[in-house]
């Protein structure tokens, strides 16, 4: 018995929405492995990624951070994208002056990269009290389409590297260094 299922339109922009997701967060292990080098498998080093969100709390995250950077001499690397941005800035500082000034024996070096991903989804949407259907972004989705094809938006994403010790193995090019 075959059941013949119809994708909403909502259902279409969540799917869009968790794959934009989920690309951004195996780029961001690709990445780090890319620059401490390795060839271990990604769940490995995910441990050392702090991917930050819009919705996160800034005292978990920043007591995350300085745990893992307490307790290892493997880089970590914090990510955010679009409106996460503020939210991981806001992170890295505070991780960073709890650093300096709670454990002054850990010398940090920073570097920071900013790149860009294309995305369906429209960041600066606002939701409205309206209907349903337009509560979601599924109708500035669905009306974006032209007839070339869906807008594209191109969201930033910053990439903040912190190394606890002096490393020259690792793959900086493209990076810039930040002096604390």
């Amino acid at each position: 018995m075959s059941a013949n299922v119809i994708e909403t339109d909502e259902d279409i922009s969540k799917d869009i929405f968790e794959e934009e997701k989920n690309l951004f967060e195996v780029e961001s292990h690709v990445l780090y492995q890319k620059i401490i080098g390795s060839k271990e498998p990604q769940t490995i080093t995910s441990k050392n990624i702090a991917i930050i969100n819009k919705n996160d709390s800034i005292k978990t995250r920043v007591t995350h951070i300085i745990n893992l950077l307490q307790s290892q001499t493997k880089p970590v690397l914090i990510a955010g994208k679009s409106k996460a941005i503020s939210k991981m800035l806001t992170v890295s500082e505070l991780s960073k002056s709890t650093i300096r000034n709670d454990h002054p024996t850990i010398q940090l070096k920073q570097y920071n990269k900013l790149t860009k991903q294309s995305s369906l989804n429209n960041p600066n949407y606002k939701q409205t009290n309206r209907t349903v259907k337009q509560r979601n972004n599924v109708d500035n989705f669905m009306n974006d389409a032209s007839i070339n094809g869906h807008k594209i938006y191109q969201l930033p994403i910053l990439y903040i590297l912190f190394v606890p010790k002096d490393d020259s193995s690792l793959e900086l090019s493209g990076w810039t260094h930040q002096d604390n």
